[in-house]
């Protein structure tokens, strides 16, 4: 028996597990475990269907946790070497970094050690030793223990240590070390940097992007464009797109393609290289100029440069807007707006 044999049965073995606890639970059900994330050999995440790296504890019981394992009250999950996504109520979501430790309540959860991320539209209580996080409806960050911090991408967030209390805010963060801190900026460069710890694959490899804009590509007309492109993320903040679209109408039009490579830091992007771009416009008139069914074809060949934002509308999706400046046969500038799905 090969070693993929072995561990296609063991994950099956672990599976089977976790659906037999899971018939047997509590009539009331808190949550329900939707994704596990192990590391390969290489260090990449890699979606599971079940790891004994992830476990549930229940009534001095403990079982692996495993895609569709619903969780009760009184449960405390435990990753090592693993993240898992809990679905909560309403499509609501928990995201669990590796490392970490908490035990689930009614109405909230109480945290012991790692990092959390939650996608919340209730009351909700998250609790770190003496710290307490309240919230209503957020998005929010606690990792710890030395120190705690409490972060807030959405929403709003009531931190609580003793007599002490913080209201905490969009794009902001608090730190509690002995006592409860003073509030702190939190940038989009500093909530990835640590939310690559709960999102289950990492970084994104992968972001793929549909662009409009405004411009026509004849000169003195505005015409929708539209342009479809793929990124992929290499070392050290730089990645390398692939991209082409359409823009003009049936009778003047131009198809460009595209390879750019990029350098992005927190929200925004860099990026440059070649373009090349197919003309086609159909005429009745200039014979020296276009073919005798009055159509012109022409390759153009050149360069481009962008500059390009993002705000993230999940860990996976984005909201874009860039400007681009090109030169092929004329110089032009678009304003470009989107979405991008990372991978």
């Amino acid at each position: 028996m090969n070693t993929m044999t072995r561990t296609c049965l063991a994950n099956a073995f672990l599976v089977l597990l976790g659906v037999c606890w899971g018939s047997s639970a509590w009539a009331d059900s808190l949550g329900v475990v939707k994704a596990l994330s192990v590391q390969d050999a290489r260090g990449r995440w890699q979606m599971a269907q079940a790891s004994g790296e992830a476990t549930m504890e229940r009534d001095g019981n403990t079982v692996p946790l495993s895609q569709g394992l619903e969780l009760q009250a009184g449960d405390r999950i435990t990753t090592a070497l693993v993240r898992v996504e809990i679905g909560l109520e309403k499509g609501e979501l928990l995201q669990v970094a590796e490392g970490s430790q908490l035990v689930l309540q009614e109405g909230g959860l109480a945290q012991e050690l790692g990092q959390i991320y939650l996608e919340l539209r209730r009351a909700f209580t998250v609790s770190f030793g003496t710290v307490e996080a309240t919230v209503e409806g957020t998005r929010f960050l606690v990792s710890g223990p030395d120190p705690v911090w409490v972060g807030v991408s959405e929403g709003r967030v009531r931190v609580r240590e003793g007599e002490r209390e913080q209201l905490v805010e969009r794009g902001k963060r608090v730190r509690f070390d002995k006592v409860l801190g003073d509030l702190e900026p939190w940038n989009h460069a500093q909530r990835a940097a640590v939310m690559k710890k709960t999102w289950l694959l990492g970084r994104p490899k992968l972001e793929v992007r549909v662009l409009g804009d405004q411009s026509g590509m004849t000169r003195g007309a505005f015409l929708p464009g539209l342009s479809l492109e793929a990124e992929a993320a290499l070392l050290g903040g730089l990645g390398l797109s692939l991209g082409g679209g359409f823009s003009g109408k049936e009778d003047a039009f131009r198809i460009p393609g595209n390879a750019n490579l990029s350098w992005s830091a927190g929200g925004w992007a860099i990026s440059g290289g070649p373009v090349v771009e197919v003309e086609h416009i159909r005429q009745n008139c200039d014979p020296d100029l276009y073919s005798k069914n009055g159509s012109y074809k022409a390759v153009h060949i050149g360069g481009e440069g962008r500059i390009r934002g993002g705000l993230s509308l999940s860990r996976r999706v984005r909201v874009l807007a860039e400007v681009r400046v090109a030169y092929t046969d004329d110089f032009t500038t678009d304003l470009r707006m989107g979405l991008g799905v990372g991978l």
